[in-house]
């Protein structure tokens, strides 16, 4: 997308990325784990510019890794988003919009295939270990993997101690065939558990400079007062504390997970990619969870490290749907053209990758809660926000990365190039989806209500 305005400004189609010297070669038989963080912002981890070390073994992997600086969700929600991480296809393609819609689940288009399933032709044994309810077996990304840990026994949600643990003891079984595993934490999602184990955090004057530099509501807003939910918004100081320490709790775990990985003779074939799902909203554009397609509910941390990958850090817009093609891109396998033909997300390591806009949009939860169909378009300085009746707008994101500024009446060229580029993409990937809804089951109801996806979808 390179639009001239016609009316005020022209339209970027991307910053320019760092220029990295070219990943190596694909690697025969390398094992390949997959680390999905739930509800992790960007911004509150130290790697990405956070005031407070929340994730000091993550930063540590990332350091030695190439780092998305600007990485966003298509979806502010788990299942929407972790199913476009797996198959490389936008939610509204692949069809699945919510975690819970009214009584109704999403079931993707079944002529799309998973990363697990190709992986698993090709040879490789597959372990996924998945932390919350939104990610069950029946949710439609087991296919393809051998062991698919859940939590059981009724819990709607498990702990990053359970995970590892879990992780660790399938890693121990693994000789011979190459491995792809799949380990999912849920910690940092509400509602928030203290850790003394792993140490808490506290109000201090940095916190509250960083909370009114993002404008962050400090009390209820008054529509939620009105609506009778203002417990949905709790102090923005506490949240982010809270927020924080299940960071630093998440973190010690995976760290536990890193170390068993790095302690394996085959640690010099292991390719490791970290990515979240989706942020959340801790008050910001006074939103207490997610389902919205604020910067904050969108920007995820990715950093991919790799035998012989010279670490570095990329500028460029990118997308969590270029996940399976970036992994794949460091795998000597062989991939069936109808998957790859498949693929909509690009390998941001090679060196013809060309920067383009991204998309993502609101939860279908929010469509029938709020009243809004939200989609936005995101470039290296604009974004461009469509809110259904509630009208759009347009940030530069240069100058304005918290979305505090509508620039629209000053930029109306961009604004019409942006919502024409927007409608012909989504009008494509509608066109293609083959998604459908069925009748969710009681269980399905009653968990994902449990979850805080009954009065809105987070």
């Amino acid at each position: 997308l390179a639009p001239r305005a016609a009316g005020g400004g022209a339209a970027d189609p991307g910053e320019a990325t760092t220029t990295l010297p070219g990943p190596p070669p694909p690697l025969a038989e390398a094992n390949l784990v997959l680390i999905s963080l739930d509800t992790v912002r960007a911004d509150h981890m130290a790697s990405y510019g956070y005031f407070r070390e929340t994730t000091p073994r993550l930063d540590e992997l990332a350091r030695e890794s190439v780092l998305f600086e600007r990485c966003m969700a298509p979806m502010s929600t788990t299942l929407p988003s972790h199913t476009s991480m797996l198959t490389g296809v936008w939610p509204s393609e692949h069809g699945v919009l919510a975690n819970i819609k009214r009584a109704e689940v999403y079931e993707r288009d079944d002529r799309l295939g998973t990363l697990s399933e190709v992986l698993s032709e090709a040879g490789y044994d597959t372990g996924a270990f998945v932390a919350a309810f939104p990610l069950r077996s029946t949710a439609g990304l087991s296919g393809g993997f051998d062991v698919y840990g859940e939590p059981t026994d009724g819990d709607r949600e498990r702990s990053a101690q359970s995970v590892t643990d879990e992780a660790l003891g399938w890693l121990s079984e693994r000789e011979g065939a190459p491995f792809f595993l799949w380990a999912h934490y849920f910690d940092p999602h509400n509602p928030f558990v203290e850790h003394p184990e792993t140490g808490a955090f506290e109000a201090s004057d940095e916190l509250l400079e960083w909370l009114a530099e993002r404008a962050i509501t400090l009390r209820a807003h008054r529509e939620l007062v009105k609506r009778g939910e203002e417990g949905r918004l709790m102090d923005a100081v506490e949240a982010a504390n809270l927020y924080d320490g299940e960071m630093r709790y998440m973190d010690h775990h995976v760290g536990r997970l890193l170390d068993g990985l790095r302690a394996r003779e085959d640690w010099s074939r292991t390719v490791v990619l970290v990515v979240g799902d989706h942020g959340d909203g801790l008050n910001q554009h006074e939103t207490p969870g997610h389902g919205y397609v604020w910067q904050e509910q969108l920007h995820v941390p990715l950093f991919v490290r790799a035998p012989d990958l010279r670490p570095g850090r990329v500028a460029t817009t990118v997308s969590v749907v270029d996940v399976t093609a970036t992994m794949l891109g460091r795998l000597d396998v062989d991939v069936p053209a109808a998957f790859r033909n498949q693929l909509r997300g690009a390998d941001l390591l090679v060196e013809e990758y060309e920067p383009r806009p991204v998309i993502a949009t609101t939860s279908a939860r929010r469509e029938r809660t709020d009243n809004l169909d939200e989609a936005c378009v995101i470039t290296g300085r604009w974004k461009y926000l469509r809110r259904g009746r509630a009208g759009a707008s347009l940030y530069d994101l240069e100058v304005d990365p918290h979305e505090l500024r509508d620039v629209s009446v000053l930029y109306p060229g961009v604004c019409e190039e942006l919502d024409a580029f927007l409608s012909a993409e989504l009008a494509g990937m509608q066109s293609r989806c083959g998604g459908r809804t069925r009748q969710a089951t009681p269980e399905e109801i009653e968990a994902l209500n449990a979850l805080g996806y009954g009065g809105g979808d987070r």
